[in-house]
């Protein structure tokens, strides 16, 4: 077995640490909830600086901040970093939009001839948007 100078050995202590750093998860968290505890329960290192960019996850809103992060002419975020929204996200989180995007995709389908794949979309429940949709709602109600 080969012994290692100090040299050497100094230069695998330093690279190891560095692994080790490198392993961390640095996340920012903009308000207090369940995924902040579950972030820091992971053992992951919290950024509560604004100014600090070494953060690798960001949790926020989707608020003026997000949207200039992900702007795509001037995009903000190094390689590394993350954040857990994209564009227009609302058209599959809000169920008025997913709604009627599945409308969509079914009639696309049925087009197609795929009616298996549009029978799938038949799932969703019927959905209103209130006060807009109030005489619907009230007529559904009644049958």
């Amino acid at each position: 077995m080969t012994k290692l100078s100090r040299r050497e050995k100094k230069s695998c202590d330093s690279k190891k640490k560095q692994d080790d750093e490198d392993r961390i998860v640095k996340f920012r968290c903009d308000f207090s909830s369940t995924q902040l505890k579950v972030m820091l329960a992971r053992g992951w290192t919290q950024i509560v600086d604004s100014e600090d960019v070494s953060w690798h996850l960001w949790w926020c809103d989707t608020g003026d901040m997000l949207r200039q992060a992900l702007d795509g002419d001037r995009k903000k975020l190094l390689p590394h970093q993350r954040v857990p929204h994209f564009r227009n996200h609302y058209e599959l989180t809000r169920k008025n939009y997913l709604c009627r995007n599945l409308k969509r995709y079914k009639k696309a389908l049925t087009r197609a001839g795929k009616m298996a794949e549009a029978r799938i979309c038949e799932a969703m429940p019927v959905t209103f948007e209130l006060p807009s949709d109030y005489r619907m709602f009230v007529e559904e109600y009644y049958k």
